[in-house]
Protein backbone atom coordinates (compact mmCIF):
# COMPACT_ATOMS: atom_id res chain seq x y z
CA UNK A 1 0.00 0.00 0.00
CA UNK A 2 2.80 2.41 0.88
CA UNK A 3 4.57 1.67 -2.46
CA UNK A 4 1.34 2.32 -4.40
CA UNK A 5 0.82 5.60 -2.53
CA UNK A 6 4.36 6.76 -3.37
CA UNK A 7 3.88 6.02 -7.07
CA UNK A 8 0.61 7.97 -7.17
CA UNK A 9 2.21 10.86 -5.28
CA UNK A 10 5.17 11.07 -7.71
CA UNK A 11 2.89 11.01 -10.77
CA UNK A 12 0.83 13.82 -9.25
CA UNK A 13 3.95 15.92 -8.72
CA UNK A 14 4.97 15.50 -12.34
CA UNK A 15 1.54 16.49 -13.60
CA UNK A 16 1.25 19.63 -11.50
CA UNK A 17 4.90 20.74 -11.78
CA UNK A 18 5.10 20.56 -15.59
CA UNK A 19 5.36 24.14 -16.93
CA UNK A 20 3.36 23.44 -20.08
CA UNK A 21 2.37 20.73 -22.54
CA UNK A 22 3.59 20.82 -26.12
CA UNK A 23 2.41 19.58 -29.47
CA UNK A 24 5.30 20.22 -31.84
CA UNK A 25 5.93 23.95 -31.53
CA UNK A 26 2.46 24.85 -30.28
CA UNK A 27 1.61 25.23 -26.61
CA UNK A 28 -1.62 23.60 -25.48
CA UNK A 29 -3.80 25.91 -23.45
CA UNK A 30 -5.15 24.70 -20.11
CA UNK A 31 -6.54 26.69 -17.21
CA UNK A 32 -4.89 30.11 -17.25
CA UNK A 33 -2.34 29.19 -19.91
CA UNK A 34 -2.68 31.35 -23.03
CA UNK A 35 -3.20 29.99 -26.52
CA UNK A 36 -0.04 30.88 -28.44
CA UNK A 37 1.96 29.73 -31.43
CA UNK A 38 5.75 29.76 -31.59
CA UNK A 39 7.37 31.02 -34.80
CA UNK A 40 10.99 30.36 -35.73
CA UNK A 41 10.90 31.79 -39.27
CA UNK A 42 10.41 35.57 -39.50
CA UNK A 43 9.82 35.47 -43.28
CA UNK A 44 6.13 34.89 -42.55
CA UNK A 45 5.97 38.39 -41.05
CA UNK A 46 5.32 41.67 -42.93
CA UNK A 47 8.47 43.23 -44.38
CA UNK A 48 8.82 46.00 -41.79
CA UNK A 49 8.53 43.48 -38.95
CA UNK A 50 11.17 41.27 -40.57
CA UNK A 51 13.48 44.28 -40.69
CA UNK A 52 12.87 45.03 -37.01
CA UNK A 53 13.51 41.41 -36.02
CA UNK A 54 16.86 41.38 -37.85
CA UNK A 55 18.04 44.32 -35.73
CA UNK A 56 16.37 43.72 -32.37
CA UNK A 57 17.54 40.10 -32.12
CA UNK A 58 21.12 41.34 -31.86
CA UNK A 59 20.29 42.36 -28.27
CA UNK A 60 19.08 40.40 -25.25
CA UNK A 61 15.51 41.28 -24.42
CA UNK A 62 11.90 41.04 -25.53
CA UNK A 63 10.07 43.22 -28.04
CA UNK A 64 6.53 43.66 -29.26
CA UNK A 65 5.88 43.68 -33.01
CA UNK A 66 2.09 44.16 -32.99
CA UNK A 67 -0.91 43.58 -30.75
CA UNK A 68 -0.58 39.79 -31.08
CA UNK A 69 3.15 39.12 -31.57
CA UNK A 70 6.25 39.47 -29.42
CA UNK A 71 9.82 38.27 -29.80
CA UNK A 72 12.35 37.13 -27.21
CA UNK A 73 16.06 37.19 -28.03
CA UNK A 74 19.18 35.90 -26.32
CA UNK A 75 21.45 38.31 -28.17
CA UNK A 76 24.78 37.27 -29.65
CA UNK A 77 26.14 33.76 -29.12
CA UNK A 78 29.59 32.56 -30.30
CA UNK A 79 28.39 29.51 -32.27
CA UNK A 80 25.29 27.64 -33.36
CA UNK A 81 23.55 25.12 -31.14
CA UNK A 82 22.00 27.62 -28.73
CA UNK A 83 18.21 27.67 -28.51
CA UNK A 84 15.50 29.55 -26.68
CA UNK A 85 12.66 27.39 -25.37
CA UNK A 86 9.34 28.71 -24.11
CA UNK A 87 8.38 26.93 -20.89
CA UNK A 88 5.03 28.57 -20.24
CA UNK A 89 2.84 31.56 -21.06
CA UNK A 90 0.24 32.43 -18.44
CA UNK A 91 -2.31 35.17 -17.90
CA UNK A 92 -2.78 36.38 -14.32
CA UNK A 93 -5.48 39.05 -14.31
CA UNK A 94 -3.96 41.70 -16.64
CA UNK A 95 -0.37 40.38 -16.45
CA UNK A 96 1.06 38.06 -19.12
CA UNK A 97 3.96 36.01 -17.79
CA UNK A 98 6.36 34.38 -20.27
CA UNK A 99 9.06 32.04 -18.97
CA UNK A 100 11.85 30.90 -21.28
CA UNK A 101 14.97 28.79 -20.96
CA UNK A 102 18.23 28.82 -22.89
CA UNK A 103 19.70 25.52 -24.01
CA UNK A 104 23.39 25.36 -24.90
CA UNK A 105 25.27 22.96 -27.19
CA UNK A 106 27.06 19.98 -25.69
CA UNK A 107 30.84 19.79 -25.63
CA UNK A 108 30.85 17.12 -28.35
CA UNK A 109 28.04 18.60 -30.45
CA UNK A 110 28.86 19.71 -34.00
CA UNK A 111 27.62 23.27 -34.44
CA UNK A 112 28.02 26.18 -36.84
CA UNK A 113 31.25 28.06 -36.10
CA UNK A 114 29.76 31.51 -36.57
CA UNK A 115 28.00 34.12 -34.49
CA UNK A 116 24.29 33.39 -34.01
CA UNK A 117 21.37 35.30 -32.52
CA UNK A 118 18.85 32.82 -31.09
CA UNK A 119 15.29 34.07 -30.74
CA UNK A 120 11.68 32.96 -30.74
CA UNK A 121 8.55 34.78 -31.88
CA UNK A 122 5.34 34.22 -29.93
CA UNK A 123 2.00 34.89 -31.60
CA UNK A 124 -0.96 35.21 -29.22
CA UNK A 125 -4.52 34.34 -30.14
CA UNK A 126 -5.64 37.02 -27.68
CA UNK A 127 -4.81 40.69 -28.20
CA UNK A 128 -2.12 42.07 -25.91
CA UNK A 129 -3.69 45.52 -25.84
CA UNK A 130 -4.23 46.74 -22.27
CA UNK A 131 -2.14 43.86 -20.88
CA UNK A 132 1.25 44.06 -19.14
CA UNK A 133 4.00 41.64 -20.15
CA UNK A 134 6.78 40.21 -18.05
CA UNK A 135 9.37 37.94 -19.68
CA UNK A 136 12.04 36.19 -17.68
CA UNK A 137 14.48 33.33 -17.90
CA UNK A 138 13.84 30.22 -15.82
CA UNK A 139 16.16 30.38 -12.79
CA UNK A 140 17.46 33.69 -14.16
CA UNK A 141 16.80 37.38 -14.69
CA UNK A 142 14.01 39.29 -16.39
CA UNK A 143 14.40 40.26 -20.04
CA UNK A 144 14.31 44.00 -20.66
CA UNK A 145 11.73 45.49 -23.01
CA UNK A 146 13.71 46.53 -26.10
CA UNK A 147 10.67 47.27 -28.28
CA UNK A 148 11.28 49.99 -30.83
CA UNK A 149 9.01 51.70 -33.32
CA UNK A 150 9.97 51.64 -36.99
CA UNK A 151 10.29 55.19 -38.34
CA UNK A 152 10.11 56.11 -42.03
CA UNK A 153 11.95 59.17 -43.31
CA UNK A 154 13.44 60.81 -46.37
CA UNK A 155 16.87 62.39 -46.52
CA UNK A 156 20.16 62.90 -48.34
CA UNK A 157 22.74 60.13 -48.31
CA UNK A 158 26.14 61.59 -47.41
CA UNK A 159 28.28 58.48 -47.28
CA UNK A 160 29.03 55.15 -45.60
CA UNK A 161 32.04 53.94 -43.68
CA UNK A 162 33.36 50.90 -41.86
CA UNK A 163 34.54 51.32 -38.28
CA UNK A 164 35.84 49.03 -35.55
CA UNK A 165 32.26 48.66 -34.27
CA UNK A 166 30.64 47.93 -37.65
CA UNK A 167 29.16 49.73 -40.63
CA UNK A 168 27.54 53.14 -40.45
CA UNK A 169 25.81 55.47 -42.90
CA UNK A 170 25.55 59.25 -42.68
CA UNK A 171 22.15 60.58 -43.77
CA UNK A 172 20.94 64.16 -43.54
CA UNK A 173 17.31 64.51 -42.51
CA UNK A 174 16.18 68.11 -42.64
CA UNK A 175 19.09 70.21 -41.39
CA UNK A 176 20.72 67.53 -39.25
CA UNK A 177 23.00 64.66 -40.21
CA UNK A 178 22.53 61.37 -38.34
CA UNK A 179 24.61 58.19 -38.15
CA UNK A 180 22.85 54.88 -38.71
CA UNK A 181 24.26 51.42 -38.01
CA UNK A 182 23.47 48.87 -40.73
CA UNK A 183 24.23 45.19 -41.20
CA UNK A 184 25.61 43.10 -44.05
CA UNK A 185 22.14 42.66 -45.56
CA UNK A 186 22.18 46.30 -46.72
CA UNK A 187 25.79 46.30 -47.90
CA UNK A 188 24.89 45.70 -51.55
CA UNK A 189 22.58 48.74 -51.58
CA UNK A 190 25.46 51.04 -50.65
CA UNK A 191 27.96 49.36 -52.96
CA UNK A 192 25.77 49.18 -56.07
CA UNK A 193 23.43 52.15 -56.21
CA UNK A 194 24.11 54.93 -53.71
CA UNK A 195 26.28 57.98 -54.19
CA UNK A 196 26.78 60.96 -51.92
CA UNK A 197 24.01 63.50 -52.52
CA UNK A 198 21.37 60.91 -53.50
CA UNK A 199 17.87 61.43 -52.17
CA UNK A 200 16.87 58.32 -50.23
CA UNK A 201 13.91 56.80 -48.44
CA UNK A 202 14.80 54.98 -45.23
CA UNK A 203 13.31 53.04 -42.34
CA UNK A 204 15.06 52.76 -38.99
CA UNK A 205 14.57 51.94 -35.33
CA UNK A 206 16.23 53.52 -32.30
CA UNK A 207 17.73 51.23 -29.66
CA UNK A 208 17.36 51.74 -25.93
CA UNK A 209 20.84 53.34 -25.88
CA UNK A 210 19.85 55.89 -28.55
CA UNK A 211 21.67 54.15 -31.41
CA UNK A 212 19.82 54.33 -34.73
CA UNK A 213 19.68 51.08 -36.70
CA UNK A 214 18.95 51.30 -40.40
CA UNK A 215 16.58 48.55 -41.58
CA UNK A 216 15.81 49.75 -45.13
CA UNK A 217 17.25 52.22 -47.63
CA UNK A 218 16.41 52.94 -51.24
CA UNK A 219 16.73 55.70 -53.76
CA UNK A 220 13.57 57.75 -53.79
CA UNK A 221 13.50 57.31 -57.56
CA UNK A 222 13.26 53.55 -57.11
CA UNK A 223 10.16 53.95 -54.96
CA UNK A 224 8.34 54.67 -58.24
CA UNK A 225 9.46 51.40 -59.83
CA UNK A 226 7.78 50.34 -63.06
CA UNK A 227 7.20 46.59 -62.82
CA UNK A 228 6.25 44.03 -65.45
CA UNK A 229 7.11 46.16 -68.52
CA UNK A 230 7.23 44.23 -71.79
CA UNK A 231 9.49 44.98 -74.71
CA UNK A 232 11.76 43.57 -77.41
CA UNK A 233 15.48 43.32 -76.70
CA UNK A 234 17.47 45.14 -79.40
CA UNK A 235 21.01 44.68 -78.11
CA UNK A 236 23.85 46.29 -76.17
CA UNK A 237 24.80 49.90 -76.71
CA UNK A 238 27.90 49.47 -74.50
CA UNK A 239 29.03 47.34 -71.58
CA UNK A 240 26.53 48.95 -69.18
CA UNK A 241 23.66 49.96 -71.43
CA UNK A 242 21.11 48.00 -73.46
CA UNK A 243 18.39 49.04 -75.88
CA UNK A 244 14.84 47.75 -75.72
CA UNK A 245 11.93 48.49 -78.04
CA UNK A 246 8.98 49.55 -75.87
CA UNK A 247 5.74 50.07 -77.82
CA UNK A 248 7.68 50.79 -81.00
CA UNK A 249 10.14 53.21 -79.38
CA UNK A 250 13.78 52.17 -78.80
CA UNK A 251 14.92 53.17 -75.30
CA UNK A 252 18.34 52.95 -73.64
CA UNK A 253 18.53 51.38 -70.17
CA UNK A 254 21.42 51.00 -67.76
CA UNK A 255 21.33 47.58 -66.15
CA UNK A 256 22.47 46.01 -62.89
CA UNK A 257 25.32 43.49 -62.83
CA UNK A 258 23.07 40.66 -61.63
CA UNK A 259 21.23 40.62 -64.97
CA UNK A 260 22.73 37.83 -67.10
CA UNK A 261 22.68 39.72 -70.35
CA UNK A 262 24.29 36.84 -72.30
CA UNK A 263 21.05 34.83 -72.22
CA UNK A 264 19.24 37.34 -74.44
CA UNK A 265 19.37 37.59 -78.24
CA UNK A 266 18.25 40.52 -80.39
CA UNK A 267 14.55 40.15 -81.09
CA UNK A 268 13.77 38.36 -77.82
CA UNK A 269 10.62 39.49 -76.06
CA UNK A 270 11.44 40.40 -72.44
CA UNK A 271 9.69 41.30 -69.21
CA UNK A 272 11.52 43.78 -66.96
CA UNK A 273 11.36 46.18 -63.99
CA UNK A 274 12.83 49.65 -64.30
CA UNK A 275 12.94 53.12 -62.75
CA UNK A 276 14.04 56.62 -63.74
CA UNK A 277 16.79 58.00 -61.46
CA UNK A 278 16.58 61.45 -63.03
CA UNK A 279 19.60 60.98 -65.30
CA UNK A 280 18.92 57.61 -66.88
CA UNK A 281 16.53 54.67 -67.05
CA UNK A 282 17.72 51.70 -64.96
CA UNK A 283 16.64 48.06 -65.28
CA UNK A 284 16.79 46.02 -62.07
CA UNK A 285 15.27 42.72 -63.30
CA UNK A 286 14.74 41.19 -66.72
CA UNK A 287 13.57 37.77 -67.90
CA UNK A 288 12.56 36.28 -71.24
CA UNK A 289 8.88 35.97 -72.15
CA UNK A 290 8.16 32.40 -73.22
Amino acid sequence: MMKQFCIIFMVSLLLFAAPGCRNGDRLISSGLDMDVELLRDPTALPEEQQEAVSVLTQQRGWFQLDSHTIGVSLGERPTGGYELKVLHVKLKEDLVEVVVEETVPGDDELVTQALTYPFVLIRFAQSLDDLTLRVWEYMGDDFADISAETVSAEGIFEGARHTDTGRSAEIRIGEQTHSFIYDLGLESAFAEMLNAGDEVSIRYITGSDGTRYLTYINLQAREAMHRGQEGIFIGLADGHTMEIDVDGQPLAFAFAEQILIGQFEPGDRVLFDWYDDGDRLVITRMEPVN
